[in-house]
């Protein structure tokens, strides 16, 4: 399973450096690179959600609200 903190982290350290990059070609690549994982982290979250709801489905219990992603943000 993939550490969604860890990826939104890799996510930042790529935004700083397309920021702090010279060319326009780097800068849109390293961009597309955090944008990337960012996409990940957040389907790591839902992942993890949808194992939660599979649980509690298995052991008929209540599913509390989904909670993918409340509260991240992302800079």
């Amino acid at each position: 399973m993939f550490d969604s903190e860890g990826l939104r982290t890799t996510a930042r350290d790529l935004t700083i450096k397309a920021r702090a990059a010279q060319g326009n070609e780097e800068k849109l690549a390293l961009a597309s690179r955090a944008k990337s994982y960012l996409l990940l982290a957040k389907n790591a979250e839902w992942l993890a959600s949808t194992d939660e709801f599979l649980k509690a489905v298995e052991d008929g219990t209540s599913w509390p609200h989904p909670n993918a992603g409340v509260g991240k943000t992302f800079s």
